[in-house]
């Protein structure tokens, strides 16, 4: 083990960092215009063997390969539990766990004798529960029974998160009866509340399983564009058969996108999301103490849910923000937490962009992923969107007037990234704009799913860095030349934008992107054709993602009158 000097910008780029005395950035950073960050980086060799010189000048070598016959000793089991405020308190949960544990694997056990009975007898209509997960009544699941779906109020989670926020405690008003408040101590615990001893595999309900995959084929890949471990598509399905959280998230966001896919009436998703409900607010209470990445994961699916909504920019979810601002000790673990915290900073930049509002969140804690410490695309297209959050939270800061240092800084630092980047992020192809054959909005082939989200924030930065330039406040001669170079950068840019959408098939993150910033910067556009065109790309949308765009089109169009 050795430790490496030099600061993580140069050591990523395979450069001598040469820091000056009482400068607090290396030369090669101040060149560059990037964030001279100095942290220890720990590399691990692997060792298979090792030298004895204790005998003799000759050394005697000792290997690390035990044979087959090697003779173990047995290690007792080790069970974690959750941080107890007490030790009576640390008692009491083991009796209770240890009880549940007894019951929970008698009733495994006739679980699974029930379903091979109905393997052989054959599943028919009759036989199966459709409110059921696993077929028949579960005394171990009731914590987690479902609220009637006429008692869902109509704003969804927003409206509950927000009164549990608040400090109101007549959440039964908005929820009914159904809906008890439940403490933090009915669910046995924080580990107990998440984890569930039985799994739900085999799903024995053909609709449930239908929505689940629906889910690992379609809308996991959704959020996966910039993870090459594919976390949600491949880690988040195999714990759902263990986290209830996670698996009516599943089917709740699955439920709804299949009733707009189909143009149907939405009857199921609402049943899930009160399942959902009914484990998330005891729990954030304290969302600091009951942390966990699977609870990060369930809010990322469920703001999935919620954008499908008309309104979707209105309905952030407050309690993701409060846990995403306390998960900065996993991030560098670059696991399913760090991959939902990524995608959750994505989903509140379109909240961000379509409402004016700056970012809630602490982009200090990203500065510890291993996005930035790795060289592939994921990670390039990572670092991008963080950038971006910085120009939104400049833009958009509401005490602060803008400084046209602040300004400069964030523009070099987004030019510096565009000059780093990989050769890869070059595009593959690029329609001529005028050109016959082309449309106002030419599209713009890229090599990978990351490339064009990476490629996307670079022209979103400039279109915001553009709108939020502070000369154009002044008054002089030069602000109306300055105003008119802005109009020409923004109007470029947003062709970039919806031309990487075009060119990247039906990936939605790059439609998303490219919907929101018409929402905000659309009212730019002067010709017919230009408007005509970004009409018929929302509508495209629209029909291939069943992500409604309707309101967008209506707003623009009252723009353009």
């Amino acid at each position: 083990m050795r430790k490496a000097q030099g600061c993580h910008s140069c050591r990523d780029r395979h450069l001598k960092c040469v820091r000056q005395a009482g400068s607090a950035r290396c030369d090669k950073c101040i060149d560059t215009g990037r964030e001279c960050v100095i942290g220890m980086t720990i590399r691990f060799r692997p060792v298979t063997s090792v030298r004895d010189r204790a005998h003799g000048d000759k050394a005697q070598r000792h290997s690390f390969s035990y044979a087959d016959s090697q003779v173990w000793v047995r290690t007792p089991s080790v069970t974690f539990a959750p941080p107890a405020r007490t030790l009576e308190e640390l008692d009491a949960e083991m009796d209770v766990e240890e009880e549940r544990r007894r019951s929970g694997l008698d009733v495994e056990k006739a679980s699974r004798t029930e379903a091979t009975d109905r393997s052989i007898e054959g599943l028919s209509p009759a036989t199966i529960e459709p409110s059921s997960m696993s077929g028949g009544p579960d005394p171990v699941r009731k914590p987690f029974d479902a609220v009637q779906p006429n008692h869902l109020p109509a704003a969804g989670l927003r409206s509950i998160l927000d009164a549990h926020h608040d400090g109101r405690q007549d959440l039964s008003l908005d929820v009914g009866d159904q809906l008890p408040a439940i403490s933090p101590s009915a669910f046995f615990g924080t580990l107990s509340a998440l984890h569930d001893p039985l799994t739900i595999w085999p799903i024995r309900n053909r609709e449930e399983a239908r929505y689940f995959h629906h889910y690992v084929q379609h809308l996991g890949p959704w959020v996966d564009v910039c993870d090459e471990n594919l976390h949600f598509g491949r880690e988040v399905p195999r714990r759902a058969a263990n986290y209830p959280v996670l698996s009516n998230a599943i089917m709740a966001v699955s439920a709804r996108h299949l009733s707009r896919s189909s143009n149907t009436q939405d009857t199921a998703s609402a049943k899930y999301m009160s399942k959902c409900l009914r484990i998330l607010i005891p729990l954030l209470d304290d969302p600091v103490g009951v942390l966990d990445e699977n609870l990060v994961a369930a809010i990322v699916i469920l703001r999935l849910y919620e954008e499908m909504d008309d309104d979707d920019e209105k309905h952030h979810l407050d309690g993701g923000k409060n846990l995403l601002n306390s998960i900065a000790h996993f991030i560098p673990a670059s696991g399913l937490g760090e991959a939902a915290s990524w995608i959750f900073l994505r989903q509140a930049i379109y909240v961000s962009l379509t409402t004016g509002q700056p970012l809630d969140i602490d982009l200090n804690n990203y500065l510890a992923s291993t996005s930035f410490h790795r060289d592939d695309a994921g990670s390039w297209a990572n670092r991008m969107v963080w950038i971006f959050a910085k120009v939104l939270d400049f833009a958009f800061q509401q005490n602060d007037i803008p400084t046209a240092q602040k300004w400069t800084s964030l523009h070099d630092e987004v030019d510096a990234w565009n000059v780093a980047k990989p050769w890869h992020f070059q595009p593959l192809w690029m329609g001529e704009l005028g050109a016959a054959e082309e449309s106002p909005f030419p599209p713009i082939w890229m090599s990978s799913p990351a490339h064009g989200i990476g490629q996307q924030h670079y022209a979103l930065s400039k279109i915001v860095l553009a709108t939020s330039d502070p000369r154009k406040i002044k008054l002089g001669f030069g602000t109306l030349e300055a105003r008119k170079a802005a109009e020409t950068i923004i109007l470029a840019n947003l062709r970039v934008v919806i031309g990487l959408s075009l060119g990247s098939g039906e990936i939605p993150a790059t439609m998303f992107h490219a919907c929101h910033i018409l929402c905000a910067c659309g009212s730019y556009l002067e010709s017919a054709a230009d408007r005509q065109a970004a009409v018929a790309f929302l509508i495209m949308v629209e029909q291939k993602i069943a992500w409604r765009t309707g309101r967008i089109i209506a707003a623009l169009r009252q723009q353009w009158k």
